[in-house]
């Protein structure tokens, strides 16, 4: 296997005429001014039957909803991408989307939350049966629920509604 390790830019003017059978990048179209450009620049180095395989931060995730990610904002992220807007996206540049998934918000917590998560989302959302957002509240308050817990909880929460803290995303090139 030959693997490149530099810009689009260097390559194409180094050795234009080379096609690729798969292209792999994550974590970095958020952070370019014009990703339209650069997935119209893999597509043109890719061969008639390669593959694209990516992954972006999920828009929908967790933390960013309660504010912990200061680092998701211009100069360090300069977009933001839903699956849907991201499987246009590479369907205007020459891609069709083989397949997609979130990777789940508690796989990036360390193992003692995840016990912890799965503890608390057992019982309280599963073997009792409350899902209602006032019955937590209440729990809360009566301190049968550590806070911290809660935070994990909704982390499994989102794992259920495909709210991970990663976007994956395997694309063919269109014919």
């Amino acid at each position: 296997m030959q693997v490149h390790a530099n810009s689009l830019e260097q390559f194409i003017a180094s050795d234009g005429g080379a096609r690729f059978e798969a292209v792999l990048f994550f974590h970095l179209l958020e952070h370019l001014s014009d990703p339209f450009r650069f997935l119209t620049i893999c597509r043109s180095v890719m061969s008639h039957d390669g593959i694209l395989i990516l992954s972006v931060p999920n828009e929908r995730r967790l933390f960013l909803k309660i504010g912990r990610e200061w680092w998701d904002k211009p100069p360090h992220h300069l977009t933001r991408f839903s699956e849907t807007g991201l499987r246009r996206l590479l369907e205007r540049t020459g891609f069709e989307v083989a397949a997609s998934r979130f990777q789940p918000t508690d796989r990036s917590l360390p193992r003692g939350a995840r016990a912890c998560a799965d503890h608390w989302f057992r019982t309280i959302y599963s073997a009792s049966g409350i899902q209602h957002s006032k019955w937590i509240r209440r729990a809360l308050k009566a301190g049968l629920i550590p806070p911290a817990a809660l935070a994990v909880i909704r982390a499994r929460k989102e794992v259920e509604n495909d709210a991970g803290l990663s976007l994956y995303i395997l694309a063919k090139a269109a014919a």
